[in-house]
Formats: C-alpha cells, structure tokens, sequence
C-alpha cells in the first residue's frame, strides 16, 4: 500500500512539472474513462454468463455457436468501426459517440470472458453434476449452488484478461479514424494516442504511467482479493487453507451476494426452473449429439469464401485483389505464429513456476497485469527509437511487428495458464509425490495433460487477440512518420484511413481474417479440446 501511494505521489509530481496547468485535466480524463470500462464490463459480464452457461450445456449450441463466437472475438476492434461510426455517432447525436466506444471496448472484453465461463462448466467434475442431479438442484438452485461457484475462478481471470483488452484497445476506442474524420473523446486512450502519434516519447512516458496507477489500484484493490478467493472454489480439501482469511470489501460483496441470492431464490425458483429447463440449463450431461456435422462446417465455409470471391472479382477496388489478399494473409498468419511459438514457451514456464506459489503470485501478478493493459501505441515510442532504428527500416519492422503482436497475445496465454494450475487438484500432484516422480515426468505425465484445456482456451483467445493486435503491429505511426508492413491489419489500416472508406477492402480482410480463424479452429483447437476433454479430474 506504501508502495503504491509512493508510486501515485511521484507521478502526479511528474504530471505537474511536465505539464503544468494541463494536468489539471487528468482526474476528468481518468473519470471518463473508468466509467467507460465499467459500463462495457458490465455489459461483457451479463452477456458472457449468461451465454456461456447455455452453450455449455447444450452440445448442439456449442457445435453451432463456438466457431461463430470465435470468429467475432477475432474480428479486429477496427472492423466494428463502421458499424460504431453509421449507426451510433451518427444515429445518436447527443450519446452516440460515448455508446460507440463502450460498444468498442466491449467487443474488446466480453470474449475472454465468455470462453473462460464455457471452459469452467465444461471442467466442473462430473461427480459434481451427478450430486446434483440426484439432489434434484433445479433452476437457481441449481445456477447459484452449483454453476456460479464453479466457473467463480474463470470468471475472475476471464475478467482480469478482459479488462487489460480493455484497456490495450481503448485508444482504438477514444480515438477513432475513420475517413478524413477523426472522433476524439476525453479519456487516458486518447491523451496517450495524441502524445504516440505526435512524437511527445514524455507525454507518452506520463500516459503509460496514468494506466500503470490505474491498473496496479484496481489489482490492489479488486482482483488480488477476488484471486485468492478462488481457491475457496477449488475442488480439493486444501482451498480453504490456501486462501487465507477473509476481510474488507470481499467480505461485505459476499454478504450482499448471499442475501441477492437467497432472495432470489424464494421469490424466482419457479421461474427460474422453467426458464433454464427450457434452455437445457440443469445437472445432466450435455443434450445433443456430440459430433459435429459436416454440413455445417461446409455451410460456415461457404458463408465466408463465397462473399470474400464476390468482393475480390465482382465490385472493383483499388486497395487489394486475390492474389495481393492472399500475400497479406500468409504475412500476417506468419508473424502470428512466430509470435505465438514464443509466447507459449515462455508463458507455460512462467506458469507452472509461479501457478501454485501464493507468494509469488502475489508478486507477479501486478506485473502481469500491468503489462496487458499497456496500449500497443503506447509503446510505438519506444519500439521505434530501439527496434526500428537500430535494427533498419527493413527487418527491424518485422521485428517490431512480433514483438506488438506479442503484447496482443501472450496475456491471453499466461492467465489462463496460470489459472489451469490452480485448478490442478492438490491430491492428484500429492499422488505423483508419493509415486517418486521427478519434476520432468511430473510435469510431463500430470501437468501438460491438466493444462490442455487451459493451453486450448488461451490459444484461441490469443489468435483472436493476435488478429486484433495486427491493427497495431503492422503500421506504426511515430512524430508523424509512417511504418508499415505488408499485412491484413495493415490493409484494413488503410481502407478505414481512406476518403471515402474503402469498405470492399475493409470487408475482404475481415473475410479473410474469418477463414483464417475458422480453419485454425477446425483443425487445432477443436482436435485440442476433445483430446483435452479425457483429462478432466
């Protein structure tokens, strides 16, 4: 607490001096921008639970809904711009643009939420489910007692990863380009995105450490709480130990759930049991076939090439054809695999290291969370003073791409890591103590099989935010000189930038950008999370 205070101290005396009179203007920056998030995590959380529970559930939903889902958490934040700017801005002229960057910045949250809530009900133990049934836990007894407290440390780090995607991309969404128009609102993203774009390496210096103090606060205060109160959740006899006592707003949260809760309960029971049976939301195992049809794979195809075709070969642009589509999109799916390979091994050694370790965990995780939620454009500074220029124009720009791409994805990896570690119940690791296992078998034979269904739900989450951060990554704008390299985030980039709107170029990289998704999905993730379905404990 110390410490912070320190920090908050110094960096309002660098505000002053640096700034003078304008950093009176930074509490009115922050206030927006807070209520902005708060709104748009509100919004991802109700949407995320309540969605996520019910694909859970239903096979058939899952089968139909995920890939959908996994295409739109991948879908660049810039590809929702027109729909943000035509109906929002324009649609609403006294709220739209404050309801445009909410929406955007939801499209930056809700994602990383909704998958982990879909993962936490698909490993809650079938032993659990089976108590259930034959307790004949309906309805809200069935969602508060059972379904709540089980995706509970999900939801917590699925929240941790949303809010620092939230904060990644708000300068996309208090800053926006789109056409010759620019749509500035007061908030820390578009104080940071004018200093990046100027030149002014303090100002963004001062902007990185307004969104560090805000960050390391809300970890303080919010979510190292809420994590050691996840292993209250654990599915082993050690949770209770582990977390320690329970104090301060936690306590007084828990107590105003408990009363929602049984509120709800006596007065919705009936409804609420009618309302989820018909949504299959109960303790029996998941309706609907297993496998996933063929048709629809084909359909889902079909759906994105034959648009993409139409638009390449049919309307006219003067941005992109098929083969220059093409080039871009093994480009960017190169630099994403570069960078992915070196988040997951650093990642997954970080994690099994420190995924256990309460101390430690309560060291790094500030760090971590710190380093999510800093802005690619804020680091445009200095990835063109140290990587551009001493490594030259040419490789030093793909070098710059994978190291922004790196801070688009390996957040995504190393959450859901570490929360893959928590969930490893201590009898099973006591067990491979007892049977004499080295540390490389044990991580070998226990902990990788364990972590597969964390290893599948951060990747997927990591392409998605590797996708958006190529918005980033690929055209770097610094003191008013460009950067670029050839790529779809690039491309989309410049269809947004122009006048008119180039929306035929805008439209095929989002297409492209769907079947590059859709065929990851397909043919890796999917295969990872059934292979991963026979580790459950």
């Amino acid at each position: 607490m110390r410490n912070y205070l320190l920090f908050l101290g110094i960096l309002a005396v660098l505000l002053v001096y640096f700034m003078g009179g304008d950093a009176i203007a930074i509490p009115y920056f922050i206030s927006r921008t807070f209520l902005r998030m708060i709104a748009a995590y509100a919004i991802s959380l109700v949407f995320s639970i309540s969605l996520g529970i019910f694909i859970a559930h239903h096979r058939k939903a899952y089968t139909i809904l995920f890939p959908i889902l996994d295409i739109l958490q991948s879908i660049p934040i810039l590809a929702f711009l027109p729909f943000a700017v035509i109906f929002l801005i324009e649609g609403a002229p006294i709220l739209g643009d404050e309801l445009a960057t909410v929406f955007l910045i939801f499209t930056s949250m809700t994602w990383a939420i909704l998958f982990n809530v879909i993962e936490g009900v698909k490993v809650i133990p079938n032993t659990i489910k089976d108590v259930a049934h034959l307790s004949n836990l309906r309805g809200l007894r069935y969602l508060f007692h059972v379904l709540l407290p089980g995706i509970y440390p999900q939801v917590v780090s699925g929240s941790m990863t949303a809010w620092g995607g939230g904060w990644y991309f708000l300068v996309v969404g208090e800053y926006m380009i789109f056409g010759d128009h620019v749509y500035s609102l007061p908030g820390v993203g578009s104080f940071i995105a004018q200093s990046a774009y100027s030149g002014n390496l303090v100002y963004s210096l001062l902007g990185i450490g307004i969104l560090a103090a805000l960050v390391l606060g809300i970890n303080r205060f919010v979510w190292q709480p809420l994590l050691m109160r996840t292993y209250k959740y654990r599915y082993d006899q050690y949770g209770d130990e582990i977390m320690g006592k329970e104090k301060g707003m936690v306590l007084f949260l828990d107590k105003k759930y408990d009363s929602v809760k049984f509120f709800l309960m006596d007065r919705f029971q009936g409804i609420g049991e009618t309302v989820l049976k018909a949504l299959s939301v109960d303790p029996s195992r998941e309706k609907g076939k297993a496998s996933e049809p063929i048709v629809y794979t084909v359909v889902l195809f079909l759906l994105v090439i034959i648009p993409l075709l139409l638009l390449l070969f049919y309307f006219k642009t003067d941005l992109v054809d098929g083969w220059t589509l093409l080039y871009y999109s093994g480009r960017t799916l190169s630099r994403m695999i570069i960078a992915y390979t070196i988040a997951l091994v650093w990642t997954l050694g970080v994690a099994i290291w420190i995924g256990r370790n309460r101390k430690l965990l309560k060291m790094f995780m500030p760090i971590f969370d710190v380093g999510q939620s800093i802005p690619a454009v804020a680091v445009f500074p200095i990835i063109v003073v140290v990587v551009i220029h001493f490594f030259g124009g040419g490789i030093g720009i793909e070098i710059a791409s994978i190291l922004l791409l790196l801070t688009g994805m390996q957040w995504y990896l190393l959450f859901n890591l570490i929360r893959g570690m928590q969930t490893i119940p201590a009898d099973i690791l006591e067990l491979s103590s007892i049977f004499k296992l080295n540390n490389l078998k044990r991580i070998k034979h226990i902990v990788l099989p364990a972590l597969l269904p964390a290893i599948a739900a951060g990747s997927i989450e990591a392409f998605g935010g590797g996708l958006n951060a190529t918005i980033v990554s690929e055209r770097i704008i610094y003191d008013n000189q460009l950067y670029y390299t050839d790529g779809l985030g690039n491309l989309l980039q410049v269809a947004a930038s122009v006048e008119p709107p180039d929306m035929v170029a805008l439209f095929s990289c989002i297409f492209a950008m769907m079947i590059i998704v859709i065929s990851i999905n397909k043919f890796v993730w999917r295969r990872i999370l059934k292979i991963a379905e026979g580790y459950k404990f």
